[in-house]
């Protein structure tokens, strides 16, 4: 018998990039995958955050878009954590996987015992638990996890990328 999975659902693919708006430009304009929300995510957006345990700010510009269901994310950091750190050994690309599970605290806990630690972790202001897993020896890439409060509401983004009624006719 197979032990029980991990993981539920692939929920977002995250890319890390140097240039958040030519990256979007190029994922809307050459390839029609959007539209973008995008926040300016800092210390006022993100609460206790944490790299590998300690405390820490995160700065960063992200941009979010549906694509078949899948959430993407492109993340331009805007200082020193583990998006900058993983710019600097491979460049722009696929930096985490985010998918469901049935218990945060529980699956936290479960890896732990296996040597799987949080990365970096954390709360949005909206209130979504976030925590990065050091997953990148096991499956190739980090995965990211979520504890999402009921009755979710996301703040409404920054700017959008392209602008409402730029949108590309059916």
């Amino acid at each position: 018998m197979s032990p029980q999975p991990v993981f539920k659902k692939v929920l977002q693919v995250g890319f890390v990039v140097r240039d958040l708006d030519k990256a979007v430009r190029s994922y809307w304009d050459d390839f029609g995958i959007g539209p973008w929300a995008i926040y300016n995510l800092d210390k006022d957006s993100i609460k206790n955050p944490r790299v590998n345990g300690k405390p820490a700010e995160i700065a960063l510009r992200a941009a979010f878009a549906d694509l078949g269901g899948v959430q993407l994310e492109l993340i331009e950091p805007l200082n020193e954590n583990i998006y900058t750190e993983f710019l600097e050994k491979h460049g722009d690309g696929l930096h985490h996987i985010a998918v469901e599970v049935d218990d945060f605290d529980a699956t936290i806990a479960r890896l732990q015992e296996k040597g799987i630690r949080s990365i970096q972790d954390g709360e949005t202001k909206d209130g979504l638990g976030f925590a990065y897993l050091a997953t990148q020896e096991a499956l190739s890439c980090i995965t990211e996890i979520y504890k999402i409060p009921k009755g979710l509401k996301y703040s409404p983004p920054d700017q959008t990328y392209p602008q409402p009624g730029k949108e590309p006719s059916p």
